[in-house]
């Protein structure tokens, strides 16, 4: 458990350094954030038990990504269907958890950091298992750095947590790059 909240104090620590220089930099200029928009990102995931019963519960490591597409309702509010999800092989065993939810995203000021929640339906599973399904939420957060001046493609770094109600609540911490399109 120690091991989790070093991981989030940490990874709490590096988004908001990150978002608040980035913050400071964008100057207040106007975004482009309208209609229609979608994202897909990649990146490495940690994968771990809340519940576990003693101290032999690591976290594992593998490939991770999430997808989504969604309408804005304003500049500072986006809401999307999206897919989270964590890949590890072992030994030639393939393990996987993801989540498909219900997403909203918040830009709290001009500029375009964000913050990110969801909630939907979580499934863990492994080749030679049977998957096990539950509730699943998503907080997180990222900045889209626009790709080009009339804001339609940004490149977006990320950080999302997922916790679940499977039995032992398995969670995903995210860390990824993404590209998001308007």
């Amino acid at each position: 458990m120690r091991t989790l909240y070093r991981c989030l104090a940490v990874a709490v620590t590096i988004t908001l350094t990150i978002s608040g220089t980035l913050v400071a930099q964008d100057g207040g200029k106007a975004n482009n954030r309208g209609g229609l928009w979608g994202g897909i990102g990649l990146g490495y995931g940690l994968l771990g038990v809340l519940d576990c019963p003693g101290s032999g519960c690591d976290t594992e490591g593998g490939l991770s990504g999430n997808a989504r597409i969604g309408l804005t309702a304003s500049p500072s509010l986006r809401f999307a269907v999206g897919t989270n999800g964590w890949y590890k092989d072992v030994e030639g065993i393939g393990f996987s958890a993801g989540l498909l939810s219900l997403q909203a995203m918040f830009y709290p000021g001009a500029g375009d950091f964000f913050l990110l929640a969801g909630g939907g339906f979580a499934s863990i599973d492994c080749e030679i298992c049977d998957a096990d399904t539950g509730a699943g939420f998503l907080i997180g957060g990222g900045y889209d750095f626009p790709l080009n001046d009339s804001g339609s493609l940004a490149l977006t770094p990320y950080a999302n947590w997922i916790v679940t109600t499977i039995d032992s609540n398995p969670y995903v911490l995210q860390f990824g790059l993404g590209l998001t399109f308007n």
